[in-house]
């Protein structure tokens, strides 16, 4: 598959996020609060690759019927960005019209073919790219950090409690990120 370009991709955290992690009200607009979480996920992108993570397995059959339910291969997940469907010739499918999602369980659904148009075969392959919940809150976290960073340096010059807050849950995720990427 092709890879996702910058006006493809998608954030992997919102203004909304941010507002309930931080008080941004009359200290950053909408818009700067955007324009740092692009800058943050910019930055992931280029540290962790586009997609996130990806899962590919063969279309299997279930009770002799061919399956339709997939696992990404983790709970809990933020997001689906893509799938893919085919042997020699792939074709992306699309969320609500080819495919469902069930972020808590990890799961897509393909839709049933009288419904998708999509007739899968044993010979298929399956391809999901997604974003596990951990470079959610990792964009989240760095966004927060960043935002406050810029004002603590303008204001006084010291680190606030709340920056302090916010590094020591940045410090703790990336050491489990860290710990869980390590060879075991």
């Amino acid at each position: 598959s092709d890879p996702i370009t910058s006006e493809e991709m998608l954030y992997l955290c919102s203004v909304e996020d941010v507002k309930q992690i931080i008080n941004t009200v009359g200290r950053w607009t909408d818009d700067e609060i955007f324009k740092t979480i692009k800058e943050v996920d910019d930055l992931i992108y280029i540290e962790m690759g586009t997609p996130i993570k990806s899962t590919v397995s063969d279309v299997g059959i279930l009770n002799n019927e061919i399956q339709r339910r997939y696992y990404v291969g983790e709970e809990n997940i933020y997001r689906v960005d893509r799938v893919f469907i085919g042997q020699d010739e792939v074709q992306e499918l699309y969320l609500d019209d080819e495919y469902k999602v069930n972020l808590k369980a990890g799961m897509i659904e393909i839709l049933p073919e009288v419904d998708s148009g999509i007739a899968l075969t044993v010979q298929d392959t399956i391809e999901i790219q997604y974003v596990p919940r951990v470079y959610h809150k990792l964009s989240l976290y760095r966004t927060c950090k960043a935002l406050i960073e810029t004002t603590d340096l303008t204001a006084s010059g010291k680190i606030s409690k709340e920056l302090l807050v916010i590094n020591e849950k940045l410090a703790k995720l990336e050491k489990f990120m860290a710990d869980d990427m390590s060879v075991k």
